[in-house]
C-alpha cells in the first residue's frame, strides 16, 4: 500500500491508500498502475454521551472529505485537457487516476460511541439524514438544520450485520432479541450494560420516586459481596474503608477506586462473561466438545 491523501478531522481519521498486485503478481511496473486500487479508511472515535448531532456532523465531514478528493481528481482531468498544450500522457494518466478514485472502496471503522437506530447508522446505510429525523433515544434534539447526504451510491453495508444476519450493534435490544443464537460478535463477549442502564424494571415505587433499575442493584449487590456487608453499620464501614485504603494511608486514591470496581465488575458479571466467552467460542466448533478452532 503507498499512502496517497490523509486529513484529520473532528475524532476521524481519513487515509486513503494505493494497493497494487503487482508487488504480489511480479508483473512489471508499466503495468502496475492497470492493477492499482485506491481505499479510502474512515478510523474514527466519535463524541461520547447525549451529543448524537455532532456525531452526525462528525461522520458526515468525513465521508464529504473522501468526496473532496473524487473532485481534486476531476479538476486535474479539466486542467489537463483545457491546458495550452493537452498533453495526451498527462490526459490518459489523469482519466485513469479519475477512475481509480470514482471506484474507490470506502471502509468507516472504529467507535461510534452509539448503537441501534442513530443518525450515524441512517447517514451510512440509508444515505441521508433529513432535517425532521430525529433518533429515539433523544426524540426532542434537531440533529442537522438541512439534508446530510454522504453521494455515495445506495449507502454502505453494515459488516457485522451482514455476517450475523441482523443489527447485532442494538443496545437496546440486543440484549433482548438474539439474532445469531448462541454465538455472538467478538465485541460483544462481554455483555452489553446499556439496556441496564437506560432501561427500568419493575413499576414507579411509592413516594413518586423513579423505578429501580437492574444495575443499580446488580452493582449494590456486588459491592456489597466484594467488601463482605451485610449491614451498613459504622464498623462495617470502617472495615470497608480499610479493604479499599490497601496503603493505609486514611485516604482512597485513583489506583485504589479502579481495584474496587474491577473486582466488584467481576463479582457481579463474572459468571455471565464466562457464558458469553464460551458460548461466542462454542460457535466455532462443530459441537461444544471441539477444542480450538475448526473451518
Amino acid at each position: 500500500f503507498e499512502l496517497e491523501n490523509e486529513s484529520h478531522k473532528d475524532r476521524t481519521l481519513i487515509t486513503s491508500l494505493r494497493s497494487s498486485s503487482s508487488s504480489s503478481t511480479g508483473s512489471s511496473s508499466t503495468g502496475s498502475s492497470n492493477s492499482s486500487r485506491i481505499s479510502h479508511i474512515v478510523n474514527c472515535h466519535l463524541s461520547g454521551g447525549a451529543a448524537p448531532e455532532r456525531r452526525l456532523r462528525q461522520v458526515h465531514d468525513a465521508i464529504d472529505q473522501i468526496r473532496k478528493y473524487n473532485d481534486a481528481t476531476e479538476r486535474e482531468l479539466t486542467q489537463q485537457r483545457k491546458g495550452k498544450r493537452p498533453s495526451p500522457k498527462g490526459i490518459a494518466l489523469a482519466e485513469r487516476k479519475s477512475k481509480e478514485y470514482e471506484n474507490a472502496s470506502i471502509v468507516v471503522c472504529g467507535d461510534f460511541n452509539s448503537d441501534g437506530n442513530t443518525a450515524v447508522r441512517k447517514l451510512l446505510v440509508e444515505g441521508c439524514v433529513m432535517p425532521e429525523w430525529r433518533e429515539p433515544q433523544y426524540p426532542n434534539l434537531k440533529l442537522t438544520s438541512k439534508m446530510r447526504g454522504h453521494g455515495f451510491g445506495s449507502g454502505f453495508v453494515d459488516a457485522a450485520e451482514l455476517a450475523y444476519g441482523g443489527n447485532v450493534c442494538d443496545g437496546d435490544y440486543s440484549e433482548l432479541h438474539s439474532t445469531s443464537g448462541d454465538a455472538r460478535p467478538a465485541t460483544y463477549v462481554v455483555p452489553n450494560l446499556a439496556s441496564l442502564l437506560l432501561l427500568p424494571i419493575g413499576s414507579e415505587e411509592e413516594g413518586g420516586l423513579p423505578a429501580r433499575t437492574q444495575f443499580g442493584l446488580q452493582i449494590a449487590r456486588g459491592l456489597a459481596e466484594t467488601l463482605n456487608l451485610s449491614d451498613f453499620c459504622e464498623m462495617e464501614m470502617d472495615r470497608a474503608f480499610e479493604q479499599v485504603d490497601h496503603d493505609g494511608n486514611g485516604l482512597i486514591d485513583r489506583d485504589e477506586v479502579e481495584s474496587l470496581l474491577e473486582n466488584v465488575y467481576v463479582a457481579t458479571y463474572g459468571q455471565q462473561i464466562e457464558q458469553e466467552r464460551n458460548n461466542f467460542f462454542r460457535g466455532f466448533g462443530k459441537n461444544q466438545g471441539s477444542e480450538g478452532l475448526t473451518k
